[in-house]
Order: structure tokens, then C-alpha cells, then sequence
């Protein structure tokens, strides 16, 4: 049952959001849903933005959630991404790397709207 405590604290927007690609030094890119698509070896672009879009990973298949994480380069299992996530949610994000990205209103602004929501329902 670890295993699913884990992947709960990254909801699927959060998981798509922290998708990147480090470009120079600490500076880094996001991936784009085609990327992760690619990478994830395994879905369609369409499947990629249903996955980002589901506020709990309840619904999501396990070999899709898997395919998902692999594509965002995200491990639900190990301690240094999880860590690297949680230190950076807590830092309160500003994703500003996310807000170079040429989908920034169309694709990231929505999901961070979703992740936001899901944090709200919890709190109350």
C-alpha cells in the first residue's frame, strides 16, 4: 500500500507539470506533450493530456500511470524525485519555466489551475 500513499502526494497535473529536461547548468525545459508521449513509450499525445488532466490517479491504469511517470521522467519510487518534487511544491512555484513554454495558457496554466483546485479540496 506504500506505493499508492507515494503516487497520491503527485497528483497527475503535478507529475505533467514537473516534466523537464535539463537544458544548460540548472537551467531547465519543460517537455512538451509530444515528448512525453515519446518517451513514455507507449502513449498517444491524447492519452498524455488525459492522464494530466484527471485530478487523482483513481481512474488511470496502472500500466498507463506507469507509461505516464516514465514519460514525465517522474519515479514515484524513488526518494530523490519525490524529494526534488515535494522541495519544490515547497518552495511555493512559481513554474517558471513552464511560463517560457509557447503552451504556457493552453496546456500548463489549466493543469496548475487543476493542481491548485485538488489542494483546495484537500485542505477542506
Amino acid at each position: 500500500m506504500k506505493i499508492w500513499r507515494k503516487l497520491e502526494q503527485f497528483p497527475p497535473p503535478l507529475v505533467r507539470c514537473l516534466a523537464r529536461q535539463k537544458a544548460r547548468g540548472k537551467a531547465v525545459r519543460a517537455l512538451s506533450d509530444q515528448e512525453v508521449a515519446i518517451q513514455s513509450e507507449g502513449l498517444t499525445t491524447l492519452e498524455v493530456r488525459a492522464v494530466s488532466n484527471s485530478l487523482t490517479w483513481d481512474s488511470i491504469a496502472i500500466g498507463t500511470a506507469q507509461k505516464f511517470c516514465k514519460g514525465c521522467r517522474f519515479d514515484p519510487l524513488s526518494a530523490d524525485d519525490r524529494n526534488r518534487a515535494g522541495a519544490y511544491m515547497r518552495s511555493n512555484p512559481q513554474f517558471t519555466f513552464l511560463q517560457n513554454h509557447p503552451h504556457w495558457e493552453t496546456t500548463f496554466l489549466p493543469l496548475i489551475k487543476l493542481y491548485k483546485e485538488k489542494c483546495q479540496e484537500k485542505e477542506q
